[in-house]
């Protein structure tokens, strides 16, 4: 089946059933004019605007399940995760820092060293960020922001304070993405 002729197949599906509807509402006035159209569209864009709310709330409960079941996953196996990757890391020697498996990489990976803005008291740095940094606040306090003004002028920060994070290394798996499947329906 060619490109063009899966979005004429969609858009049947999707515009079927609002054409049967369409018709019954058209049905409804006498005159063969459009009257009924204005009604009856904006109610049709009103539910769409409706389930399209409805689907964004349980997106973010579907969501929160997942970081929730993440959290779970890490918690209950991540240490031995670790090790295990750790030991195959060894027993294949060398200087390679990641493990590939039939379902993705794990490995370590070199975060480098950097300073970072701790925020003690967000009240206070705001207060003074907006005084000697505007820049640096917006709705919410920018960390980089504070950064770059504390290490340009050597200034002290209330509620601020800088912390040098030393180089090191992290722990990562990493999954395949999966081949894109090209459905032949011919």
């Amino acid at each position: 089946m060619t490109e063009l002729a899966t979005v004429d197949q969609a858009a049947a599906e999707v515009l079927g059933p609002l054409e049967a509807d369409a018709a019954l509402a058209r049905t409804q006035y006498d005159d063969a004019g459009m009257e009924w159209l204005p009604n009856w569209f904006l109610a049709h864009s009103d539910a769409l605007d409706t389930a399209e709310k409805r689907l964004a709330e349980q997106f973010a409960i579907l969501k929160g399940h997942l970081k929730a079941k993440r959290a779970a996953l890490w918690w209950n196996w991540g240490n031995e995760f670790q090790a295990q990757v750790s030991q195959d890391l060894h027993a294949q020697g060398g200087k390679k820092r990641s493990v590939t498996y039939a379902t993705g990489n794990a490995g370590w990976r070199k975060t480098a060293s950097r300073d970072v803005v701790v925020i003690d008291d967000p009240e206070k740095a705001e207060a003074c960020a907006r005084l000697f940094c505007p820049d640096a606040v917006t709705v919410t306090l920018k960390p980089s922001e504070l950064l770059k003004y504390v290490a340009a002028t050597g200034d002290e920060l209330e509620g601020v304070r800088v912390e040098h994070v030393d180089e090191k290394d992290s722990f990562f798996p990493k999954r395949p993405e999966l081949p894109r499947l090209e459905v032949n329906d011919e």
